[in-house]
């Protein structure tokens, strides 16, 4: 029963985790790319 109450727990985690994490959160690769080089480009000194 304990093993059963575990794995219950674990699958609605994991439910709760890809409706709170799923993929309209995530940005595309390419935009996080170009924000990043704007950044790099930003603080970017040369000693």
């Amino acid at each position: 029963m304990k093993a059963f109450l575990w794995m219950f727990g674990g699958i609605c985690a994991a439910g709760l985790g890809i409706l709170a994490l799923g993929p309209r959160r995530t940005q595309p690769v390419n935009l996080l790319a170009r924000q990043l080089e704007a950044a790099w480009a930003d603080n970017h000194t040369v000693i």
